[in-house]
This record gives structure tokens, sequence and C-alpha cells, in this order.
């Protein structure tokens, strides 16, 4: 069964019956470890980072000796590319969806607006976009995004929305723990795949486990090593398996960071227990093996094919001036609980899950703690079945496990509590900064989806909620306390046109009229549009006293370019008289162009590895005819049987056509050898082309041709 959501409430209907049968699993470590490669800003200025991600369907190679399998991607690839940002510097990541189903995209771990939460309800629709901002205030720490979509959510992960988002500070580059290619984020799923090497997701309540064991988009992969210390950014991205991880060498697993950052100090552990949505960042020392040793991460909670998670083999030496440093970095526990709150999570007959007898219902507010205090939540899971539950936007600390203190690197900062099946725990969190309305559910996605998941409303000391809405937000997050009216900006969409300058008004409505003049600021902010495509514009908006409505005015500029539907944003902020309710009004600009027709293609290439230094792989990407305006696209390599950093150097970037330009070379670096070895390949792939142009072939195969 799955939901769907009428009228504020959840309905059960039946999902489509799965009958194809499973591929039995394959030996393990057949397959190289992919690394997903960092995503570089589309642009960047004094204070903020510009992203690009699209959310499209793919193929990926994840199983050894079997045929592609067809996945959803973002950037045309799985898991999603690396977004490494900086502490303090925000990012700004517009995301489009070109999938046939609506999608969004959640910072799991982020301390951010309502607006930019990535809400259950709060979607983008196909072939449109929106924006998203990160402030990033937060310290250094390991954080994922992926996708959030009401019901949903299981499905999508499991097909492949997800990707890490890596912050980093000046206090954790002084501590000198493994970094660049030896910081590798680690993400463990695990599926079920059809004899045809198709993703089998069958109906699931309880919590789908499935009998592959995958490592960033690969089944159980190997991965070289040198003889030194590596940090493994370990994340459990499986819908509902927990894994207990150790190594198959008896040798410590040293815990640096936990999910809400860095640790006071390195825990040295035999074995680590990690939840659906937790996180380990863990310093793994292989300092001193000899050559060809070959050690396994193992799960000691699988059997058969789903205990071995991957292989590390030892194959060179390398100097390693990195450190396990003694301290990190110390924290402040929350304090001062002003209020207690009981959650009681349960199970129906009929499959759904309940959070105080209650199924999900995004019109209700579940809990309603006010900005500046802190509270203890207890949670008493009165079912089999462990609840790993998640609060959006706030980090706590976990006070108790059924009444026992939390083991080491579980009584750090987290946003993730596991309550085990018939037992309790208990958390201390500090609603600080941003108010509005969140979410709070387990993480086990399937009981997510099917109603264990609630409300919570983070207020001022007033009773009022303020927001800076940088992106439509799912539910209403202001509640008027003082009588101000509501102010809300609606949605605009108007045909492109050939030449002329064309108005797109932005009504304003009121909530009820004010006795007094109601001002606003508004200011216009891109999603898929540039400069070229209308004029923007700042300003404020004044409603006099008595008046209920009022119009923003923003010029839209035709065109002749066959560039599809654009999006651009006009924000609201500053209410003076007034509350703002939705502050952001989507302008969708259809483009009513010819079709271009024009392609857009990337070649193979075979290159000699050679015996020293480097050799070049030189890509062509292709358009099919001349433009007559700029198209781009946006690359990036991808290992296969050749892996980065030690077989090439990973690129990922965008190329510009400029008009009348119809091919482009893309070099990638190649590294040389004398090991004598099978020839290996690796991809560039293609995605989010704009300019007029279709991706038609997405995917260059690079071969590294033995020669030793």
């Amino acid at each position: 069964m799955a939901l769907v959501v009428m009228a504020g409430a959840l309905t059960l209907v039946p999902m489509a019956p799965v009958t194809a049968a499973n591929l039995v699993p394959p030996a393990p470590f057949q397959l190289p470890l992919p690394i997903p490669p960092t995503l570089n800003p589309t642009s960047s200025d004094a204070t903020t980072d510009y992203y690009s991600l699209t959310a499209q369907a793919g193929t990926a190679q994840m199983l050894p000796g079997q045929p592609r399998t067809p996945v959803w991607t973002y950037n045309g690839i799985t898991p999603g590319p690396t977004i490494r940002q900086r502490s303090g510097r925000t990012a700004k990541v517009t995301v489009t969806n070109k999938l046939a189903e609506a999608t969004n995209v959640h910072l799991h771990g982020a301390h951010v607006q309502p607006s930019s939460d990535g809400a259950p309800m709060d979607t983008i629709a196909p072939n449109a976009s929106r924006l998203y901002t990160y402030p990033n205030g937060q310290s250094a720490r390991t954080m994922w995004y992926h996708d959030h979509v009401m019901d949903l959510t299981a499905a999508h992960v499991y097909k492949g929305l997800a990707g890490f988002y890596l912050l980093s500070d000046s206090a954790e580059d002084g501590l000198n723990l493994p970094t660049g290619a030896n910081d590798i984020p680690v993400v463990i799923q695990d599926r079920f795949f059809n004899t045809d090497a198709t993703l089998n997701y069958p109906p699931n309540t309880s919590g789908l486990q499935g009998d592959t064991i995958v490592v960033n988009g690969v089944a159980q992969p190997y991965l070289k090593v040198a003889a030194r210390k590596y940090r493994f950014r370990i994340l459990n991205g499986s819908s509902a398996r927990q894994y207990k991880l150790a190594l198959s060498n008896g040798k410590p697993l040293v815990q640096v960071a936990s999910e809400g950052g860095l640790l006071p100090g390195p825990i040295s552990q035999s074995s680590i227990l990690l939840g659906p949505a937790e996180r380990a960042d863990v310093v793994v020392d292989f300092t001193g093996l000899p050559l060809n040793t070959q050690v396994v991460l193992q799960n000691l909670n699988g059997t058969g094919s789903t205990a071995e998670i991957m292989r590390f083999d030892v194959n060179r030496t390398e100097s390693d001036t990195s450190r396990i440093p003694a301290s990190m970095r110390p924290f402040t526990p929350p304090s001062g609980a002003s209020l207690t709150r009981n959650f009681a999570l349960s199970r129906t007959t009929t499959g759904t899950w309940l959070i105080n007898g209650k199924l999900f219902d995004h019109n209700r507010i579940d809990a309603d703690p006010t900005s500046g205090t802190t509270e203890i939540w207890k949670f008493q899971n009165n079912s089999a079945f462990p609840h790993v539950m998640h609060l959006h936007d706030v980090n706590f600390q976990i006070l108790d496990i059924n009444g026992v203190k939390p083991p080491p690197g579980r009584d750090a900062m987290t946003e993730m509590v596991n309550v085990p099946g018939g037992g309790s725990a208990s958390i201390i969190v500090a609603f600080n900064g941003f108010e509005g309305t969140y979410v709070f559910h387990c993480h086990v996605l399937e009981h997510e989806d099917h109603g264990m998941m609630a409300n919570f409303k983070v207020s001022g000391s007033t009773g009022t909620t303020t927001t800076t809405p940088t992106t439509k937000p799912s539910t209403t997050t202001t509640v008027p306390s003082s009588g101000n009216p509501v102010a809300s900006i609606g949605d605009v969409a108007l045909t492109e046109g050939d030449a002329k300058t064309r108005t797109a008004s932005f009504p304003v409505t009121l909530s009820k009229a004010s006795t007094q003049t109601v001002t606003v600021n508004y200011a216009t902010a891109n999603v898929s549009t540039t400069s070229a495509d209308y004029a923007a514009k700042t300003g404020t908006l004044s409603i006099a006293a008595g008046k209920t409505r009022g119009t923003i005015a923003v010029p839209v500029k035709g065109d002749t370019a066959d560039e599809g539907d654009e999006t651009f944003a006009v924000n609201l902020s500053t209410p003076v008289n007034v509350i703002v309710g939705d502050g952001v009004g989507t302008g969708t600009i259809r483009d009513d162009d010819p079709s271009s027709g024009l392609r857009l293609t990337v070649g193979d290439v075979t290159v000699d590895e050679g015996d020293a230094g480097t050799q070049t792989a030189t890509f062509t990407i292709a358009l099919s005819a001349p433009s007559t305006q700029t198209v781009n696209v946006t690359y990036a390599t991808a290992n296969q049987s050749a892996t980065q950093p030690g077989d090439y150097t990973a690129k990922s970037g965008t190329v510009s056509f400029a008009p009348g330009v119809v091919s482009k070379a893309l070099a990638v670096t190649v590294k040389s050898d004398t090991s004598t070895e099978a020839s290996e390949t690796f991809t560039v792939g293609l995605s989010n082309a704009i300019g007029g142009a279709t991706i038609t072939d997405s995917t260059g195969v690079g071969t590294i041709r033995n020669d030793d």
C-alpha cells in the first residue's frame, strides 16, 4: 500500500505488484568504489556560492556482469555530486526537476528557514525549478541531501535521489585530519534487483531490507588504498536496515565526528551501530599493513550477502602527515528545559504508523515550542520495530535510551535518536534561530511514508512566527497574534513573446484590511532564469489603510530562442504593520519558440596508459548544428573499473558553446603506471543542458588501455 494526501488527510491506495524474479546477489568485491565528484559552483560572489542540480532519469553500473540499472539521479549520477561548502558562506542551490514525478530536496542536518527545508508537501513539479538557500551557519559536519516528497520518500531515495553535503571550517582545518583524496564519503544502502538488473521495490510498510548491499551506488565494491590513514564519512542511507560496522582484521574504527560534527575527542570503537540516516566519520589507519593486505568492512548485524559491506585493498605505500588529534571540538549541551513532551510511537493493524495515535496531517501542529526555549522530548516505542526519530532544523542531545546513558559517540549533538523496539529514549533540544513549521518523523522511510511524521512549529515569544522566505513554503508558517493582517504573494505565468517586453504582475493580497498603511519589501531572484530573461527589480510595496491588494510588476523580455519554460521568484521581506505568510511568488515564463532540434552528445575515447607521468583522454562534446544562442551543459566524470584519484583525475564543470560553435574538447588527465592489469574505464556524463539543446547521448566512456 502507499499513501496519498487528499484534503489534508491520508488515504491508503494499492501499490503495483512486483512480478519479476529477484536476482541472486552477486559475488562481492568485483567493482571499484565510485567516489562522487565534487560539484563546482556555477558562480560565486563575496558571500554566496551558486549551484545547480538536476533530478533526472539515468542508468548506473550497480552490478558486476549485468546491464546498467535504470535509476534516478542528480546531474546524471547516483549518489549525486558532493557539495563541499565552507561554514559561514551561503549556498544557493537551484534544483530542476526533469523527472515524470514531483520531487524536492531536503538538506538533512541543516539549520535553515522552513521555506528551504524541503518539507514533504513543498514539491517541484516536473519541468519546474526552485531555489534553496542554505546559510551554513553550523560548524563542520557531514550532511546529506535527499528527496522528501510526501508518501514517496522511500521509493525516490531507493531509486537514487541522494547525495553528500560536506561542511568544513577553519577549526577542522587545524586538526590535520586526513583530507583531499583521503577524505572519502561513503553511503551504505541495500537493494533488491530483478533478474534484468532493474531495481525491485516490493510493497512494504515494516521497512524494506534488501538482499544486496550497495556502497556509493555499487554492489559491495573494493577500494585500493595506501598504507596510511583515511577519513571515511559513513552514512547509512538505507530505508530501514541497521548496520553494526567492524573491520575484519580487528583494528578499531576511530570515530571523530557524528551528525552534529566533530566530537570532543576521538573514540576508538571495535564496532559502530548506525541506524537509517545516522552518520559516523571514522579514521581507519592502514599504516604498517603489508602490500596486498585485504581488510573487509563487515556488518555484524548481517548474514549471508548482507554481512560484508566493502573491501579495502592495500596496494601501495604513501607518506602521511595527517593525525588523529587528542582533542577536537568540545560542546556545551542544552540545559534548563522548561517543558517535557511525550510521544508514543505505535502501529495500526492495517500497517500504518502513528505518533500519539495520529497519522501525519500537514495541516495539524503537534508541538508548539517557543523560540529561545529548551524542552525535553520523550519517545515511547510501543511497537516491536525500532524507530530512528529525526527532527528537522534543530540539533539535540540524547539523554538516555531505555533509561541508560547513550554509548560513546551517541552522546554528542545530533538530529537522530534510535528508539529500540519496545523501548524508550529522551532528548533535550534547544529551539534557537529560525521560526516556522518543521516536521519530525521516523527515518525508517517506509514508516515515515505510512504516517509516522508530525509537525512542530517554533514561534516567537509574542506568539507570532516570522520567516524570510526564499521559496514557496508548503504550509502557512505565520500566525498573527498582534491583529495585523497576513500578506501573501501569488504566482504568475505568461507567454514570453519574441521581441516586446511584457509585464508579469504579481498580486499581493492581505487577509483583511488594516487601519494603517502596510509596507513590505520585495526583490526578484533567479531560479532557472538569467538577467536576459527579465528585469531584476527591488523596492517597497505600500498598501493603503482600508485596502487589501497591491501589485508588483516585473518586466519580462521576449526572445526567439528555444530554451524551455523558465522561472524566477519575487521574495517578500521586512514587513511593517503586516505579517508575511506566503512570501514567495513564482513567475513562469512560458517559451513559445519553435524547437531548435539541437542535440548534444559526448563521444568515447581510448588512451594508452603509459608507464610514467600522465596521459590525456580528450572527449568530444558535440552540438548537432550551430546555435544562434549560447548553449551550456554540465559534465562530471564518474568511476567505473577505473577509479580516481589512482587511475585518473576527477573533473566536473560546465562546457559553453558560443553561437556558431559545434564542438568542444574536454581533456581528462589519466595517470600512468607499470602494473599489469586489465584495461579500465571511467565515464563523462552530461546533464542540465541550457540554451535549447537536448542531450541525446549523455555518457562518454573513457577506456584506459593497459600497455604493460
